[in-house]
């Protein structure tokens, strides 16, 4: 197996991060996956911002947890049954304790921001991967809070949240099963 699908079959989702420092020059290196990803149009229609103060990061996790705590009730009863299998509550450690957030914004104009968006965050996490850092992709539930507090206008539009750091030890997450190819592929005539 390549080391790409090694990457792509080893990466886990990490909602506890270590207190070590990442070095800047690091996350600026990991970040150039956002560069080289394909997008609708060649648009790049993405805004990358980069939260590593602790004041703003507090902001936006209390702005997050306020979302979440107006969510969770309302969930569907399947993502409130999923909510509790998996231990997820309106608390949001990580958007304050991982040493940086990148609030990723899509162009709302721009032709297939969404698709291309997220597209070039899936590139993004696997540069994470690569470099051993982790991340959670976290889908914010007050947008446009975060926006007003980060300065951009109506046409940008927050799509995820991504913590950034070195994954805590005391975290240990399994692999979860994985449907086998033929249970999502169907093969054309």
């Amino acid at each position: 197996m390549s080391d790409l699908f090694n990457l792509m079959k080893n990466r886990r989702t990490r909602r506890k991060f270590s207190s070590k420092e990442v070095p800047f020059d690091l996350v600026q290196e990991v970040l150039q996956a956002f560069r080289w990803a394909p997008s609708g149009a060649n648009r790049q229609p993405w805004k990358l911002v980069l939260i590593r103060d602790e004041a703003q990061k507090a902001r936006i996790r209390e702005l997050m947890e306020q979302g979440e705590k107006e969510f969770h009730p309302r969930a569907p009863r399947w993502m409130q049954q999923f909510f509790s299998e998996q231990g997820i509550t309106p608390e949001k450690k990580f958007l304050s304790e991982a040493p940086y957030l990148l609030c990723v914004f899509g162009f709302k104009k721009a032709p297939y921001f969404k698709e291309s968006l997220w597209l070039a965050v899936g590139w993004f996490l696997l540069a994470l991967e690569e470099k051993g850092l982790a991340t959670v992709t976290y889908t914010p539930s007050r947008k446009r809070a975060v926006a007003e507090l980060l300065g951009l206008p109506l046409e940008w539009d927050l799509q995820v949240i991504l913590p950034i750091g070195y994954a805590a030890e005391d975290e240990t997450i399994a692999a979860r099963p994985r449907k086998e190819l033929n249970e999502i592929l169907t093969v054309g005539k």
